[in-house]
């Protein structure tokens, strides 16, 4: 008789396995359907940083709302804002933001690609892909949409700065175990915006996940009150790892 090439589960691990799968569908849907839904309605961070005499640099953001910051007092909190303030003593820059607010990839494709690239920018700032983890974009479609994106840009801006994706399963509104599905899926986007980037001679790339310590040991303090989006000390975390990043970018175009 012939033996069966199917391997035997031992019953306590697949019940294991259902019981997860029950308990992380089960928050995923209370998550979905709760009252006090995150809102991403945010502000737009246009503006202006240095002293006009300086030499000028026009830096234009597109992405989701941890550009646009909901539930700061202020768009000048937002991390782009505050690490563009680092450079201000050598020059004038004028950020235009076309970000939205539950943005994915794909809308920022769709949406405000092209009329990022039609404010002719001396440097492009793209953060997205956050909810691109939260509604479980395929991967392989994120590849192809991150991809196309960053392509266009490294043929159309001077200098471009991908920020990548931390550990999402850090935020304080999210609690065991759908944190750690949401961590795992969270390193999987950051690998493809990391692999993405490292392809162009003229992206740069920010590496957010360096943050995460900070904001697991900041916990509730540094969340608004939805406990999802940063506060403004954790813009503050975010534009300490953008700044460096942001300071190449700028320094090597020409300013106007």
């Amino acid at each position: 008789m012939a033996r069966s090439s199917r391997r035997t589960v031992p019953v306590g691990m697949a019940a294991g396995s259902i019981v997860l799968s029950m308990v992380v569908g089960g928050q995923a849907l209370y998550a979905k359907r709760r009252r006090d839904l995150p809102s991403v309605v945010g502000a737009d961070a246009s503006g202006e940083e240095g002293d006009p005499s300086l030499p000028r640099v026009v830096v234009a953001c597109a992405g989701d709302s941890t550009l646009t910051g909901p539930g700061l007092d202020h768009p000048d909190q937002t991390w782009i804002r505050l690490a563009l303030r680092t450079l201000s003593a050598e020059r004038h820059l004028t950020l235009q933001s076309f970000a939205v607010g539950g943005s994915c990839v794909a809308d920022v494709l769709d949406g405000q690609l092209d009329a990022l690239l039609a404010a002719e920018p001396d440097v492009a700032v793209i953060a997205v892909g956050s909810n691109d983890v939260l509604k479980w974009t395929p991967l392989r479609e994120l590849e192809v949409s991150y991809g196309l994106l960053v392509t266009v840009l490294s043929e159309r801006v001077p200098r471009v700065v991908i920020g990548g994706v931390g550990d999402l399963g850090a935020l304080a509104r999210v609690s065991p175990p759908l944190s750690n599905v949401v961590t795992m899926r969270a390193r999987q986007v950051d690998r493809v915006i990391r692999r993405t980037a490292a392809r162009f001679p003229n992206v740069g790339y920010v590496d957010v996940s360096s943050t995460d310590g900070a904001f697991r040991n900041g916990g509730r303090h540094v969340f608004t009150e939805d406990l999802f989006h940063p506060n403004h000390y954790g813009h503050e975390i975010w534009a300490a790892a953008a700044a460096p990043v942001l300071a190449g970018a700028i320094r090597d175009v020409t300013p106007r």
